[in-house]
């Protein structure tokens, strides 16, 4: 079978909207704020910006650098570059495609926020949806996760099925769908709107959210310095290892999408620019998102009568039910307070989308690529098992059985890919190969400092992450402090773990499968002085 034309952006904005989407999402509102306050506040902003400067943009140059010189998804440009390594595109691949299973159920939960606050306003309630049910975390936990406000939320319980949610999960891989059917074409027409419009809503929020009462104290712990965060060498590398986990985490880095959207640029792109660019957004719109979250937390605990300390949580506790909480106490009548709901909740649903169908590209263009299938065939197929898949998670059982894979899938998975992507450009490709081709394609040239980024100082950094991260979650072993991930049982370990050693099964058994398209391990002819 010979190869298809490639698809191609429209344009280079396009395509870096498109890797800015991937990498802005659910982490860059309610996991950054909480990383930087637990770090010491205006003293995490220095590991943070040295951590985006020495891996963040690094990484970012080298899948763009790949992807682009390879012509070809994470697998295609992976086993190009040696055959021995197509099986750590296909581990990107499947990691990034199982976090996308549960991804959108999360999604399906912001949709019913935003779902539940339209109804409000058309059938003119008096009561936001969640003080209608006794509190923002009892909305969450009693009635968003489960569905029916008799039903809690509890581990191992994997019944009723929470119908809302699976509807919802539903439409949102049909969504998925649409948007990715035809490729860059499609995702290209998606992208500025889904961008644009959450950043719109955000700086609503912003102007909204800074001149609340108790906003000033809020930023105070935001912006001012703790350098008692930092008086061992062990308070240094727990610092060091916040800072470097959430640009890991927040760049979609170690998914394979990078080096599929890259391939899809034409051969004059300018990567090394396209990166820092995407890099610099994603870390400010995290940066800009913590006034946000500050100045709400600040709000928050004048009104409640507590330290902003006492109000600061992570994850889900700050997106719903810290928000929703403050929602509720704004200076605003019941319709204005609704209306901010919605421009939250429709912000983060947005950005949340866009890493979504993002996380599911790198496995259908790598199928698409390696066996000639139709690419709507995959699509259809991936989208209908992702549907499938979902259903354990719209369950009582589903968040910390969600929360248990994510955390060993990002932990381990997205880290692992990281480590081995270094090790096959630094000590078997060859750093000086590749940064060859991203300086002929880019008007910034990248530098020795790049090389010994990618072959000594990143991958060292990654090394000691998964370290660190592996003594964290095997500490019960020998220490009476330790307990299992979140205190979960062992069997929602097991899953969490089960699902870690599928990407590497998939892996394996992806890579050795015989393609039946000609040339798919050869690296293409690349002429310099095209465009």
């Amino acid at each position: 079978m010979t190869n298809q034309p490639r698809d191609r952006w429209n344009s280079r904005l396009v395509f870096i909207l498109a890797a800015v989407g991937s990498a802005v999402g659910l982490g860059n509102i309610w996991r950054y704020p909480h990383a930087a306050f637990s770090a010491g506040g205006g003293a995490f902003l220095i590991p943070y910006f040295i951590a985006l400067l020495t891996a963040g943009i690094p990484l970012l140059m080298l899948e763009f650098g790949l992807g682009h010189r390879m012509q070809g998804s994470a697998p295609a440009s992976y086993g190009r570059a040696h055959p021995k390594w197509e099986s750590l595109g296909w581990w990107a691949a499947m990691g990034g495609l199982i976090i996308a299973f549960y991804y959108t159920v999360i999604l399906a939960w912001v949709s019913f926020y935003c779902y539940e606050l339209v109804k409000m306003l058309v059938t003119a309630q008096d009561q936001l949806p969640w003080d209608s049910k006794g509190g923002a975390a009892t909305y969450l936990f009693n009635y968003v996760l489960t569905g029916d406000e008799n039903t809690k939320h509890a581990e191992n319980v994997f019944a009723p099925l929470n119908w809302g949610a699976l509807l919802l999960n539903g439409l949102m891989w049909l969504a998925i769908y649409v948007t990715l059917r035809k490729g860059a074409e499609s995702i290209g027409k998606i992208i500025i709107p889904t961008i644009t419009i959450p950043l719109v809503l955000l700086f609503i929020l912003f102007f909204t959210a800074i001149n609340l009462d108790g906003s000033s104290a809020g930023l105070s712990y935001y912006l001012s310095p703790d350098w008692s965060k930092m008086d061992s060498w062990q308070e240094v590398i727990k610092v060091a290892q916040g800072a470097y986990g959430q640009i890991f985490f927040s760049l979609s880095i170690g998914f394979g999408t990078m080096v599929a959207y890259a391939s899809f640029l034409p051969k004059k792109a300018d990567i090394n620019n396209s990166a820092m660019i995407a890099g610099l957004t994603n870390s400010g719109v995290e940066f800009f998102g913590g006034f946000i979250t500050f100045s709400v937390l600040g709000f928050l605990a004048l009104n409640n009568g507590v330290f902003v300390s006492d109000a600061v949580e992570g994850g889900f506790g700050l997106a719903l039910v810290s928000y929703p909480t403050t929602i509720s106490q704004l200076p605003f009548d019941v319709t204005g307070q609704a209306l901010i709901g919605l421009a939250f909740f429709g912000s983060l649903f947005l950005l949340g989308y866009t890493s979504a169908f993002s996380l599911v590209e790198p496995m259908v263009i790598g199928i698409v690529d390696k066996f000639g299938l139709s690419r709507v065939a995959v699509l259809r197929i991936f989208c209908l098992f992702g549907w499938v898949v979902g259903i354990i998670f719209c369950t009582p059982g589903g968040f910390t059985l969600l929360d248990t894979v994510d955390h060993y899938l990002n932990s381990y998975g997205l880290l692992g890919v990281g480590l081995m992507q270094c090790i096959l450009v630094g000590w078997v490709y060859g750093p000086k190969k590749l940064r060859d081709h991203l300086n002929h394609v880019s008007e910034r040239r990248a530098t020795w400092f790049w090389d010994f980024c990618i072959k000594f100082f990143t991958p060292t950094v990654l090394i000691l992450l998964l370290s660190l991260n592996a003594i964290d979650d095997l500490r019960f072993l020998w220490s009476d402090e330790g307990q299992l991930y979140s205190n979960y049982t062992g069997q929602t370990q097991l899953i969490g773990v089960g699902a870690f050693a599928l990407t590497i099964v998939a892996a394996v058994f992806f890579a050795q499968r015989k393609t039946n398209k000609q040339g798919y391990h050869d690296i293409p002819e690349f002429d310099y002085g095209s465009k």
